[in-house]
This record gives C-alpha cells, structure tokens and sequence, in this order.
C-alpha cells in the first residue's frame, strides 16, 4: 500500500521564502560593505581623517605654514631689508589668526551642531576684506620706493598654486564625504588667506592697483574654481 504523501509543512509558503532569500542578498551587501569599510579605513587617508579634531587642524596649519615659509625662503622679496619689520610682523600676525580660524571651521567636527551661518559669513568676509585694507594701507612713500624694485610678475600663479595646495590638505584632512556651500567658501577664504600671506613675503610691489587686482581677488578666484569644478562633475556627459 503506498504511503500517504506528507503535507508540505518543511517548505515556508512562497511569499516566506522570497523574504528569506531577500533578506540573504541583503545580509551579503551589507557584509561586502562592511568588508570594503574596514579595507578604506586602512588607506592613510582614512587614517589622517579618524585623527582628532585638534590634531587635524594642526596638521592643516602646519602644511599652510609651511607653504608659507617655503615661499619666503625660496623667494624672499627684495625690498625684505628695508621694508619695515612691524608692518610685517603686524600682517603675519593678523593673517595667521584668522587662518587659524578658518582652518578650526573647515575641518569642524560633524557630529556637534554647526554655528549659525551668519558666523561662517562673517570670518570668510574678513578673509576677503582683509587683502583690500592691507592694498590701501600702504604708505605712499613705500610704495614709491617699492616701484624700483623688481619681481612681484608672478603673483597670481604663486598665489592661486599655495592656495590650492592649502585647499586640497583641507579636503585630503575633511572627514565630510562631499563639501557643503559653506565648506568651500572657508576653505576658499582660506586658501586666500594662505597665497596674500605668501605674496606678503615673497612680492616687493606695494602700488594699490596691483595688490587690489592681484593679491585681494585670490580668495574668490579659488572659490570660482571650486564652484565650476563642482558644476563640472555634476554635469552629465
């Protein structure tokens, strides 16, 4: 006598088994994506940006600095003997507190709650403002000294090339996946900060025109070529 055939109690019902199946996949995504983490997080860029907050922005500081003082000792302006000590020292000082700043907010942890925008606003306009009163500042009897001197043609690329370089340890230090408005416009800000104490340094020119239109633009240059670069990426080919 044949057996009886047994219900099919071992089989869950179709729509159990598609949710096991489904679930499997997913189980399998999320341990390939784990497995891929763990293998970014041993690359040195991962390590430089799991560093603390403090230890990144001394990093950031010190390339800008160095940036800086490679400048003025690779190209040291000519007129450095005689151009008075204090002006310097006063520009040095100004110019490195508020890159200080601005490097603390670029690399601004990103679980805290972010500082209201009209305080970003405030230190990238200082950034922007300060080239323009250093230019109008000069004294005009410098500045008719500074004249016969030579050097200051290639201000433009040196600067927009430091700050560039500041720019991108921003972004190699930055644990943010992709930099907000706010982000580029500090490191922007910063990066200008970096080429005008740079060309402070390493350019004997103090005619208006040539520090308004040369020096002072650095900082929204760098910001127009972040922004078309990031207009750029996200054009469809």
């Amino acid at each position: 006598m044949d057996r009886p055939s047994e219900p099919n109690e071992t089989r869950p019902p179709a729509p159990v088994w598609a949710l096991r199946e489904s679930l499997d996949a997913e189980l399998v995504a999320l341990h390939e994506r784990v497995e891929a983490a763990l293998v970014n997080e041993r690359r040195p860029i991962q390590r430089l940006r799991a560093l603390s907050t403090p230890t990144r922005v001394t990093l950031a500081t010190a390339v800008c600095v160095g940036l800086i003082g490679g400048v003025a000792v690779l190209s040291l302006r000519a007129d450095f003997r005689a151009y008075p000590k204090e002006r310097l020292a006063f520009a040095t000082i100004g110019f490195t507190l508020l890159l200080a700043l601005l490097v603390a907010r670029v690399l601004r942890p990103l679980h805290r709650v972010d500082a209201p925008k009209s305080r970003d606003l405030a230190l990238a306009a200082m950034a922007f403002l300060m080239p323009l009163a250093w230019a109008f500042g000069q004294p005009r009897m410098l500045a008719a000294t500074a004249s016969r001197v030579s050097g200051g043609n290639d201000c433009l690329p040196v600067g927009l090339l430091l700050g560039g370089l500041a720019i991108l340890a921003f972004s190699v230090l930055d644990r943010a996946t992709e930099a907000d408005m706010r982000t580029k416009v500090l490191g922007a800000a910063a990066g200008g900060v970096v080429g005008n104490l740079a060309l402070a340094f390493h350019c004997p020119r103090l005619e208006t025109f040539h520090l308004v239109l040369v020096h002072a633009p650095l900082s929204a240059v760098l910001l127009l070529f972040a922004l078309l670069g990031v207009t750029r990426r996200s054009t469809p080919d």
